[in-house]
Parts: C-alpha cells; structure tokens; sequence
C-alpha cells in the first residue's frame, strides 16, 4: 500500500522431508509436498515529515488482522505470491512528541502464506476485474511496453475551458525508453477487463474506453532510480484559439458567433437551441482571445464553452449533453461505491441576489436590474449595454451563485472511464444535506 512502504522483502519458503532412522545408514528420507511459507515486510514511516505515509495504515492491517481472513499478495510487477493471512505485527515509536505521538515508527509485518494452490489462486485473480490501458505514441501501440513500467496514469477531464490534461509516469530504471518530443500525440483507452466483472454493480462499463488524443507538452527524466514523467494535454484545444484578438460583434446572435469561432478553428459547433438564438446586439473582443471570450459569453448566458472531440460545444451549465449531442446518462451514488468523500459549504458567499448595470442612452444614465433579492446583491463590474443583456447576465449569475452553496467530492472505489464532466449524479447512503436531489460533475479524475 502506498501510504506504508516497505524497504525490504524477505522470503522464507519450507519444504516438507519427513525422515526415518535407520541402523548403521544415514536416515531415509521421504519428500511429501510443500511446508511453511511466509513473507516479512520491515519498514519505517515518519507521519509528521510526509514521509511514506501515516500511521492510520497500520491500523487497518490490524482490522484486516483481525478479520481472520486470507488476502492475495500481487507484486507491483504482477507477481503473484500467493494468499497470505497476517499473523503477527510489531511496532517501535521513536522520538515522542509532548503528546506521545510518535515522529518515526518502525514495523514488521509477518505474513503466512495459506492458499494450496497457485494455479487456483491466478485463476481467481485473472477473473478479477484489472485495470486496462491502451497507448499509443504517434500512431505506434507502446501499451505492452509501458504497463510492465507504469508507475501512475492520471487523466483530468475538465469541463470549461481547461484543458484535459494526461500525466504519465513511468520506470526507466535500466534504460531503454526514448523520450518523446514535445508535440508528439498520444491516444489513451482506459477501463476494466475480467469476465466476469465480479462485484460491480448492474450497468459497470466493461472493456476499454477511448479518451481521445493529447498533444505532449511536457516531458521530464529524473533519477536514481530513474523515472520517465510526460505531460500531455487534449490535442483539439488548439493555440490558436487562445491567440488575442480585436473585433467587435454586432446585430447578431450568440450561435451564429460560436459558429463563426468555431470554422475560424475547424471546429464543429454544437449550440443549444435555448441559448443559441439570444441576441446580441453589441459586443467587443478587445484583446482577447477566442477562449477567453467565449467564457465571458457563458458566464453572461450561464452557459458552458468548452472543445471536446473537435466539436465546439457551449450549452447550458446545468445541461448534460456530450459532444456527439446525446444526453448523458444519469450516475446514481451510494455509500459502498466510494472509499473517500468531502462535503463542503460555506456562508460567506450567501447573496441574496445579483443586481446588473446598463446604460440607458434615452436618460443618458446607468441603470440597473436585479435577479434574485435586492438586500445584499452582488454586483457585476460590467455595464451593459441594454437592459435585456444585463438582465441575462445577472439571472446567469445568480443560477451559479446557487449551483455553488456547496461543493461535493467522491472517490469511487473502482474508476469509471465512462463519467464525463456534466454528468448527472445523485447520491444516497450519506446525511440527509450532503444529498442534494441532483447534481453535475464539474471535473472527473482518473488515477
């Protein structure tokens, strides 16, 4: 386990050779199968430091201790060990604070091989679900070569306007991998393989899943031992779409300007009706980029701007759509799903509502509309320039000042490749306000 790292291995195997005396010759001996097999893991950990790990991992070995139950050991290789139960621990604290708590603690960890079978035992881990990964470097498939030296994987699917992002570790620890240039593409597939995918719920996605293409921006080598670290980020968030620009939009509508950025890039546009036919009747990129002002046109419509797949998308917030333009399917979460979750909210970003300014030409003065209450409005810097346009910006507003009273966390026990920033997600089995009726993924990790 990562958060209590061994630093050594030592193996003891037995095998059974009953003897017999006899007189005047040495004893006769007779081989009846395999004895004793058993596996200590010394090693040090120092919590206060950050140094591999915390001490809450010993206690849940003592829970697995506890249990009585047999547990496959797998080396990070893929080796198979065999079943092994925990019969002893012990545990040294050293250099004690004024609390007793303890800022080294050294341990040693017995463990019993129980299992009759190796074949027996492969057999029931092949039917397991595993993790699955597919790679490819410019076109050529380098997955058979990376997996036997992966170290981490870890996608970010991001939601507006940020960039999906690949971070790849692998070993290079004797030496033969190239380091890939910069603008290099990488496809990636992930998922779950096992027949059958014992243990998950109706409706698990099974095999791999493409997550498209990422373009190598970063690449770093460091050692000893040597690891090799590529960055990569998704291949049709393009340079030029984040270049500034001047121009101004005029008697128009907001589809027809995502259209028109979107073939400025050889993008695809993909507009929902309720927002694409909005009017505008004025508005200026001053220095900007595309990328930038799109974001400043969802916020003023509550809507999202994001590339994926080479399709421009700019829907609706709360709309759960994927870029083939079919809905998402809705993600329901219960307790068992997930090993970690955090609930946050906070008060201090409690308005009552969002009050937007306009000029009126006809008065030659600055208006204002509001959304929500008056009492305590928070106000947006821009002036507008009717009293439509501000009014849209400040209901836009005051729906994400709502969609944001709290903010929810979950890491699922076995990733899904198939979630996707949008989402629809309920969630049950937790206290009654860390359930809201419905919510959307704003960012999806994969690790």
């Amino acid at each position: 386990m990562p958060t209590l790292a061994h630093h050594e291995l030592q193996h003891q195997a037995e095998w059974k050779h009953p003897s017999v005396s006899r007189v005047g010759s040495r004893d006769a001996h007779q081989y009846t199968g395999p004895g004793d097999e058993s596996i200590t893991l010394p090693g040090w950990i120092a919590p206060e430091e950050g140094f591999a790990g915390s001490a809450l991992s010993l206690d849940v070995l003592r829970f697995m201790a506890d249990a009585g139950d047999s547990y496959p050991l797998v080396e990070g290789s893929g080796r198979i060990y065999g079943a092994y139960v925990i019969p002893g621990m012990s545990e040294t604290r050293a250099i004690l604070n004024a609390d007793g708590s303890a800022k080294r603690i050294e341990f040693s960890i017995s463990l019993k091989r129980v299992d009759e079978n190796r074949r027996r035992l492969q057999i029931a881990l092949m039917a397991h679900p595993r993790p699955a990964v597919r790679v490819t470097l410019d076109g050529l498939d380098l997955t058979s070569k990376i997996m036997p030296r992966l170290v981490s994987l870890t996608l970010t699917d991001c939601r507006e306007n940020e960039s999906d992002q690949l971070d790849l570790t692998v070993s290079d620890h004797d030496g033969p991998l190239e380091i890939p240039p910069r603008g290099a593409e990488i496809t990636l597939a992930i998922g779950w393989q096992g027949t059958p995918l014992a243990g998950f719920p109706p409706g698990f996605p099974a095999g791999v899943i493409d997550k498209g293409t990422f373009i190598v921006d970063e690449v770093e080598h460091s050692g000893a031992p040597d690891v090799l670290v590529v960055h990569a980020r998704a291949s049709n968030l393009l340079h030029e779409y984040r270049e500034l620009k001047e121009r101004s939009w005029h008697k128009t509508t907001v589809g027809s300007i995502v259209k028109t950025i979107a073939g400025e890039h050889g993008l695809t546009a993909r507009v929902a009706a309720g927002v694409g036919s909005r009017p505008i009747d004025h508005a200026d990129q001053t220095n900007e980029s595309n990328a930038n002002f799109l974001r400043r046109l969802g916020k003023q419509f509550d809507a999202v701007a994001t590339v994926k797949a080479g399709v421009l998308l700019f829907l609706p917030a709360a709309e759960a759509r994927a870029a083939s333009g079919n809905d998402l399917p809705p993600l329901h979460i219960v307790r068992r799903d997930g090993d970690g979750h955090r609930y946050y909210t906070a008060d201090r970003d409690s308005y009552t509502g969002v009050r937007a300014f306009w000029h009126d030409p006809k008065q030659a003065k600055r208006r204002s509309v509001v959304a929500g209450i008056g009492g305590n409005a928070k106000r947006l810097r821009t002036t507008f320039a009717n009293e439509k346009d501000a009014l849209y910006a400040a209901r836009s507003e005051w729906h994400r000042i709502r969609r944001g009273i709290f903010s929810f966390e979950y890491t699922l026990a076995y990733g899904r490749a198939d979630i996707a920033p949008q989402t629809p997600v309920s969630v049950s089995g937790l206290k009654p306000q860390m359930m809201p009726p419905s919510g959307s993924c704003t960012a999806c990790g994969i690790p």
